[in-house]
């Protein structure tokens, strides 16, 4: 886990009791600001300077997702993947070895593909959890998957505000350092001028 990644880890686990305590709003602005100015400093004045979460509204409407009707579906699919695949076991074990072949290899391929599918979805989600070290809100005995999106929402929100910030600042501070070099070269230009005209 990098620094940056800890410090995200960090500020995600605490983002609940910055609703409520004073001094950890004050420490947890500290590492949101932290984690804003790593991010750009490290791609500042360069074509990789975009804001590199996704979009705070993105986030917001994936957090309005009905999580457990998309867990159903996938228990759904699960059931019909299992049945299909007794299907294709019937199919295959009635057929001539001629013309299994392609039927065979291409739905092993499927329901390959869909037992995958569906084992990654879960898996991703609990790598995601473990991963940020979140824990289950009191009362609950597992993370919700609207309550994840929620804090990644406040995340998302609060960077974006602090991402556009630094950038007008290091946008400035540029501005400045080539009006800075340009009236240089342009009292340069203008001695070498004088000097060349009282000669």
């Amino acid at each position: 886990m990098s620094l940056l990644d800890y410090i995200v880890s960090y500020y995600l686990r605490h983002l609940d009791k910055v609703k409520h305590e004073h001094v950890i709003i004050h420490i947890t602005c500290n590492v949101l600001f932290c984690i804003v100015h790593i991010c750009t400093l490290l791609n500042a004045g360069t074509e990789k300077s975009i804001f590199p979460l996704p979009e705070p509204q993105d986030v917001f409407l994936s957090s309005q997702v009905k999580f457990d009707d998309l867990s159903k579906d996938l228990k759904k699919m699960n059931r019909d993947l299992t049945v299909c695949e007794k299907d294709v076991l019937t199919v295959c074990t009635n057929s001539s070895h001629e013309h299994i072949h392609p039927f065979k290899e291409k739905m092993e391929c499927f329901i390959a593909n869909g037992d995958f599918a569906s084992c990654l979805s879960f898996l991703s989600f609990s790598d995601l959890v473990e991963y940020f070290g979140l824990k289950p809100r009191s009362g609950e005995q597992e993370i919700v998957p609207g309550h994840v999106f929620t804090l990644w929402f406040e995340f998302c929100n609060d960077f974006k505000i602090r991402w556009k910030r630094e950038n007008k600042v290091i946008s400035k501070e540029s501005m400045t350092t080539e009006k800075k070099i340009e009236t240089r070269k342009a009292h340069a230009n203008g001695l070498v001028r004088v000097c060349l005209h009282s000669c």
